[in-house]
């Protein structure tokens, strides 16, 4: 049953993914078959959770997401560690969430891309929330760090926004000038015309 979870997974035939791994659980509740410490059982919970997730069924990933804190092996997973910061965020605990994403971008252990990942939605969260001091110094501390191009182009692109949006355009530019200088990243274009109005805002126009 594992391996046809995993299977239907690939595939994208997500009601039958959570079939499957629901079945290697049997009648076993999430808690229970953690608490057996069955390697099986717990990697099949987590699986569910992925395929919750991809369902847009937030809540129920977050049920089996919960039950796992409790596994020895789930505890330094920083996989695990950022889907829960995922569905915290979804469900709307944004500072569940926020503390989630800020102890993966602290831990050095945790995968590069990971912390990436970390920095760009606790970015999201933050513009979303227009918390654009604290997202503005999320971005001048990590993005010397940052290894993905795509990741550093999205924060400072963020970051270009929440000074736009406070009208400090002078500050908005040197943004948008690093987005712009990106290439081979999907916001280059629009890093592009923020910068120009940026420019016309300051009434640079020959630029």
């Amino acid at each position: 049953k594992f391996n046809l979870g995993l299977l239907a997974f690939d595939a994208g035939e997500l009601d039958e993914a959570e079939k499957q791994f629901l079945g290697v659980l049997g009648s076993k509740a999430a808690d229970a078959a953690v608490a057996e410490g069955n390697e099986i059982f717990i990697n099949a919970i987590h699986n569910i959770a992925s395929a919750r997730i991809s369902k847009n069924d937030f809540a129920g990933a977050r049920d089996m997401l919960k039950s796992l804190e409790k596994a020895p092996s789930m505890a330094g997973d920083a996989s695990y560690r950022y889907k829960r910061g995922f569905v915290e965020m979804k469900v709307g605990q944004t500072k569940a969430a926020e503390d989630i994403y800020q102890g993966l971008i602290s831990d050095s252990s945790a995968p590069r891309h990971i912390r990436d990942k970390s920095i760009l939605t606790l970015s999201d969260l933050l513009f979303h929330a227009d918390r654009f001091d604290d997202l503005v110094k999320l971005q001048e501390k990590e993005i010397g760090a940052m290894k993905d191009p795509e990741a550093r182009a999205h924060i400072s692109y963020l970051a270009g926004m929440a000074y736009f949006n406070k009208e400090q355009y002078d500050s908005a530019d040197g943004m948008f000038a690093v987005v712009k200088d990106s290439p081979d990243t999907t916001l280059q274009a629009d890093g592009w015309l923020k910068y120009a109005d940026c420019q016309y805002n300051l009434g640079n126009f020959k630029k």
